[in-house]
C-alpha cells in the first residue's frame, strides 16, 4: 500500500477515502468469494466476440466552393422511444439514421451563410477550433410534445436578419421566432466574434423523418471568439413531472480563452455577470414552474428562484455553477435506488498554461459551486496574479460580480472529483459515462515478457517507405500486459501502440464478453508499433519502423491478456489459486493504475455498501477494439 489511488494531483484526503470504498468492494468480494466470477474455460459458454465495423457513412458536406469534406460529426444521440440516432454536424446539417437501414436522412440544415442551402444566414460554419451546429437535447417529455433544443453558433457581422430564411423547410413556421437581444460577455474592448443561439424546436409529427413544426429563439449568448463557447445542453434525467427539475435545462459554456490572458478578461470564469466558464440553468418553456420561477429579461425563459444567485445583487440569475475553463461536455451518473440523486458531470478541457502542467478535470456540479478556474486548475493553484491577487490560505474566493465589485462573502474552491495532467496522463478529456453494476469486483494485476528485438540497417533513413530495410538481431524488449477489472467490464493494456487485429484476438480469446483493449501511443515498450504477425510484409512506416521481431510479439499479448482475464476471475486469489492478503490485492490494482498513467471516471454500486466509487485508473490511450 505504498502507493496511494489518487498518486501525486489529487487531493489526499479524497484518494484515501477512495482507497477505503476499494477496500470495501475488496472485502465483500473476499467475503462472496467467486461466486460472481464467470465460469472458468470449462463451464463458459463461447465468448461474445465484438468487431469493429463501419455502421452508417454520412453524407459528406460541399462547401460554397464546390469542395467536398468529410463529415464532422458533434453529436450522436439517440431519439426517445424510436431508437433512431440524430447526428448533429459543425458544418450544419442534422440527420436521421434510422438503425434498420442503416440511411441517413436530411432533417434540418441549419447553414444557411452566404449561398448555402439551410436555414440561418449568419450561421458559423468555420473559424477557430469550434464552430457551427454544437449541441442537442431532446426534451424528457420528447415522446407527448415533439419538442427538442439546440445550440449553434453565429458570426453577428454578418449582414442581414438573424430570422431562418423563408422556403427552406416547407413545413417550418418560424412566425415565433424572435432574435432576442444578446447576452454580454465582457470583453476588455476586443470585438466579440461570435454568439451561440438556443433554439427550441417543436416537432408535430416525430414518427416521419421530415421536420413539420414551429421554431423559436430561447436565448442569445455572446461569445468573445470561438473559443470554448457554448457547447452543450442537458435535462436531468431522472427527473419527474411536478418535480423542481422537471423540463429544467442545463447548459454549459466556455471561458472563450479568457482565462489564460493577462489584462481583466482573466477574471472572467470568477465573474457572476455573464456566462462564460460557467453552467446556467433555466426553464425554456414558459408554461412550465410559474409558481416557483420568474420570466427572463428577454421573455422567452423563466429563472428558478432555487437557483443560487436570484438573489445576489448584479449576478446573472441563470447561473448555477461556475470557476471553469471550458465545461463542453456534461453527462448524468444516476444512481440506483430510493433517495440517490443524480450527478451531474462536466468534462472540463485543461488549459494552455501551466505551473509546470495543466489538468484536465472532471467536475460534479453542484448548486453554486465554485472551481477555482483561473486561480486553479484541478488540485494545482495557478501563480500568482497581480489581475486577481494574492490566494487566501483558507482556499476561499471572494464573490465577484464584476473586475470592479465584489461582496464580502467568501465561498470555498469545490474541488474536482477527478484531474489529470495534459500531455502527461492523456490529451483533451473529450466525455464520459458511469458504469453501474450490482455486483462489482474490483482487480487489477500486470504481466511481463520478453520478444526478440530488431534494428534497421538503414537507421539513417528511418522514415523511408515502400523499401525493405533489412535488419540485424537487436536487444530484447520487454512488454507489458495489464489488466484492470471493475465488475464485469476488463480493461486491458499493452504498454505499446499495438495493430487493431492484436486486440481483436485478444477479445476473440478472452473467456469474458466484456473485455476492451487499450495500447498506449508512444508507449514505455520501446518496441514502436507492434503489429500484427499478418501485417509483417507491409511496407508502411509502422511496420518497417518496428523494433519487434515477427511471430512472437502478438502471440504472447494475447496470451498473457487471457491469463490474467482468467486471474481476474476470483478476485481473492492469485494465478496458482492461493489467497491474496487485501493489501497485495490493492496493490496490484494501484500498480496496474500507475503503469498506464491515465485516468477513467467509473462508477461503483456494491451491494451492502451502496455508494458510488469513483475509482481513479489508468488508461492513456487510443481505443483498439471495442
Amino acid at each position: 500500500m505504498s502507493r496511494p489511488l489518487a498518486s501525486g494531483h489529487v487531493d489526499p484526503a479524497r484518494a484515501s477515502s477512495r482507497v477505503r470504498n476499494a477496500a470495501w468492494t475488496l472485502a465483500l468480494s473476499a467475503v462472496l468469494g467467486c461466486a460472481g466470477a464467470f465460469a472458468t474455460a470449462q463451464t463458459a459458454p463461447p465468448a461474445l466476440v465484438a468487431e469493429l465495423a463501419d455502421f452508417v457513412e454520412m453524407p459528406r458536406t460541399t462547401s460554397s466552393d464546390g469542395r467536398s469534406a468529410a463529415a464532422r460529426i458533434n453529436v450522436l444521440i439517440e431519439e426517445p422511444g424510436s431508437g433512431r440516432l440524430f447526428v448533429a454536424e459543425h458544418a450544419g446539417p442534422l440527420s436521421i439514421v434510422d438503425k434498420a437501414s442503416r440511411k441517413a436522412v436530411s432533417y434540418i440544415n441549419f447553414n444557411g451563410s452566404a449561398d448555402a442551402p439551410g436555414l440561418f444566414p449568419k450561421f458559423a460554419p468555420t473559424g477557430g477550433f469550434v464552430s457551427g451546429l454544437m449541441g442537442l437535447a431532446f426534451d424528457p417529455d420528447y415522446r407527448r410534445n415533439g419538442v427538442f433544443y439546440t445550440i449553434h453558433l453565429e458570426n453577428p457581422a454578418l449582414t442581414g436578419e438573424a430570422k431562418p430564411k423563408a422556403g427552406v423547410l416547407a413545413s417550418l413556421d418560424a412566425s415565433r421566432f424572435v432574435a432576442t437581444t444578446p447576452i454580454g460577455m465582457p470583453a476588455n474592448g476586443q470585438p466579440l466574434t461570435r454568439e451561440a443561439v438556443i433554439c427550441e424546436w417543436t416537432d408535430t409529427n416525430i414518427k416521419n423523418a421530415t421536420f413539420e413544426g414551429t421554431v423559436r429563439e430561447v436565448m442569445r449568448v455572446q461569445l468573445l471568439n470561438a473559443i470554448h463557447p457554448t457547447s452543450d445542453l442537458t435535462f436531468n434525467p431522472t427527473a419527474t413531472p411536478g418535480s423542481a427539475d422537471w423540463r429544467v435545462l442545463y447548459v454549459s459554456t466556455g471561458d472563450g480563452g479568457t482565462g489564460e490572458q493577462t489584462d481583466v478578461r482573466r477574471l472572467n470564469p470568477q465573474r457572476l455577470d455573464h456566462f462564460g466558464g460557467k453552467i446556467i440553468r433555466i426553464v425554456p418553456d414558459l408554461r412550465e414552474h410559474m409558481s416557483t420561477s420568474q420570466v427572463s429579461e428577454n421573455g422567452q425563459y423563466r429563472i428558478p428562484n432555487d437557483n443560487p444567485f436570484v438573489s445576489t445583487p448584479g449576478a446573472r440569475k441563470e447561473i448555477f455553477a461556475y470557476g471553469m475553463r471550458n465545461p463542453h461536455r456534461m453527462a448524468w451518473d444516476t444512481p440506483a435506488g430510493r433517495g440517490n440523486q443524480p450527478n451531474l458531470l462536466a468534462f472540463v478541457i485543461g488549459s494552455n498554461v501551466g505551473s509546470p502542467v495543466r489538468y484536465e478535470t472532471i467536475d460534479i456540479v453542484r448548486r453554486g459551486a465554485n472551481f477555482g478556474y483561473p486561480l486553479r486548475e484541478g488540485p494545482e493553484f495557478k501563480p500568482e496574479s497581480p489581475i486577481y491577487g494574492p490566494l487566501s490560505a483558507d482556499n476561499t474566493l471572494p464573490l465577484r460580480i464584476s473586475d470592479t465589485v465584489t461582496l464580502d462573502q467568501r465561498v470555498p474552491m469545490q474541488d474536482s472529483a477527478l484531474a489529470y495532467r495534459t500531455g502527461v496522463e492523456g490529451l483533451a478529456i473529450a466525455n464520459g459515462f458511469v458504469y453501474r453494476t450490482d455486483n462489482a469486483p474490483i482487480w487489477g494485476g500486470f504481466e511481463r515478457f520478453s520478444v526478440p528485438g530488431r534494428i534497421r540497417k538503414d537507421a539513417d533513413n528511418p522514415a523511408r517507405e515502400n523499401v525493405f530495410p533489412g535488419y540485424a538481431d537487436g536487444p530484447d524488449l520487454t512488454i507489458r500486459v495489464g489488466l484492470l477489472r471493475v465488475g464485469d467490464i476488463h480493461f486491458v493494456g499493452v504498454n505499446g501502440e499495438i495493430y487493431t487485429n492484436i486486440g481483436l484476438g485478444v477479445k476473440k480469446a478472452s473467456p469474458a464478453s466484456k473485455t476492451l483493449v487499450v495500447s498506449l501511443a508512444n508507449g514505455s515498450a520501446g518496441s514502436g508499433y507492434i503489429y500484427s504477425d499478418d501485417a509483417y510484409h507491409h511496407l508502411t512506416f509502422q511496420v518497417i519502423g518496428s523494433r519487434v521481431k515477427p511471430g512472437f510479439a502478438e502471440k504472447g499479448i494475447i496470451s498473457h491478456a487471457v491469463d490474467l482475464v482468467k486471474r481476474s476471475a476470483c478476485p481473492g486469489r492469485d494465478a496458482k489459486g492461493e489467497p491474496l492478503f487485501l493489501e497485495q490485492l490493492l496493490g496490484e490494482v494501484v500498480q496496474a493504475a500507475a503503469h498506464f498513467g491515465g485516468v477513467m471516471a467509473v462508477g461503483v454500486q456494491t451491494p451492502g455498501v451502496g455508494h458510488a466509487l469513483l475509482l481513479e485508473i489508468g488508461v492513456k490511450v487510443a481505443v483498439v477494439a471495442l
